[in-house]
């Protein structure tokens, strides 16, 4: 059995480059295991860098039970402060766990890349391999003019942009996440998800295809959550504000332990993975009677 090195060498790169929890990134950050074998274990993580100074910091996050990649910033359980420094480290008193915790060196703004190398004191670290880590795709959208059509209390609701998936195969587990940016003075946000079979017409559901929904969120926090086991089939995503006409950006991600494929005539085969679609109103309107063109492709990876 080979032993685990107390030394990671990584770096922030294009998507890794994540930030700190500030961002909905911050869970492209390169995230590595950290077990401890003692209770009340007195663990320290260093993150040092070189030549190319960025304001870094640490995060170690329990992990969420799936053994894989956190995605719950609820998680935290002790955090370095971020400085522009050569080497910052995280002190925490750990008990051994069932699936070990996380630990998240991160910039403090995203797309900082740069290298760095983490060591461990009284501790494991290993690298999540990507047979323990999710499939994952990641969208930016935006509420404007007819789709800020808020939730289903009102009749704009169908003018959301939707976006549509198909799941080939039974999923253990799937989390779905709407985020937007702490800079953005927002209005509650939520999601709905949909099970339907007649995709061809994309205003053909209504609330006996509604399999799951989020709370809306507020000021207390600037993200919807969804956690959720899904059998196969074709499914659409509906992310909203609660009340119409509120324009502001979002960020809708999409994790699970299996492949989902994304619907419609353009979809986009790449190297790893397949494409999710946004439908705007303007698309389902003319979607039984030519191909849809305008579709927005976004590219599933498994990191």
């Amino acid at each position: 059995m080979s032993t685990t090195p107390k030394e990671i060498k990584g770096q922030w790169k294009g998507r890794t480059a994540g930030g700190c929890l500030n961002h909905p990134t911050w869970r492209w950050n390169p995230q590595y295991f950290l077990k401890v074998t003692k209770k009340g274990q007195m663990v320290r993580v260093t993150i040092a860098q070189r030549k190319k100074k960025n304001h870094i910091g640490l995060y170690i996050l329990e992990n969420d039970g799936t053994g894989r990649r956190v995605l719950d910033s609820k998680k935290v359980v002790s955090k370095a402060s971020f400085k522009t420094r050569d080497t910052v480290y995280v002190e925490a008193q750990l008990d051994p766990a069932k699936s070990p915790y996380i630990v998240v060196p991160c910039t403090f703004d995203p797309q900082k890349e740069g290298r760095f190398r983490l060591t461990v004191d009284n501790g494991i670290l290993k690298e999540i391999t990507p047979d323990r880590d999710w499939y994952e795709l990641g969208v930016s959208g935006e509420w404007k003019g007819p789709t800020a059509g808020g939730c289903k209390n009102h009749p704009t609701f169908k003018k959301n942009i939707q976006y549509h998936i198909n799941v080939p195969s039974i999923t253990d587990k799937v989390v779905i996440i709407l985020s937007q940016s702490q800079k953005e003075k927002f209005n509650p946000v939520g999601m709905y998800l949909f099970q339907t079979e007649d995709v061809a017409d994309l205003t053909k559901f209504s609330s006996k295809h509604l399999l799951h929904k989020t709370d809306f969120k507020g000021d207390e926090g600037n993200e919807a959550v969804l956690k959720c086991h899904l059998n196969p089939g074709k499914y659409i995503i509906i992310p909203c504000t609660f009340e119409p006409n509120h324009e502001a950006p979002f960020f809708l991600s999409l994790w699970s332990n299996r492949r989902i494929e994304g619907e419609g005539q353009n979809v986009e085969w790449r190297e790893d993975g397949i494409i999710i679609n946004a439908v705007t109103p303007e698309d389902r309107l003319t979607a039984s009677t030519r191909e849809i063109d305008q579709l927005k492709d976004l590219s599933l990876i498994h990191i």
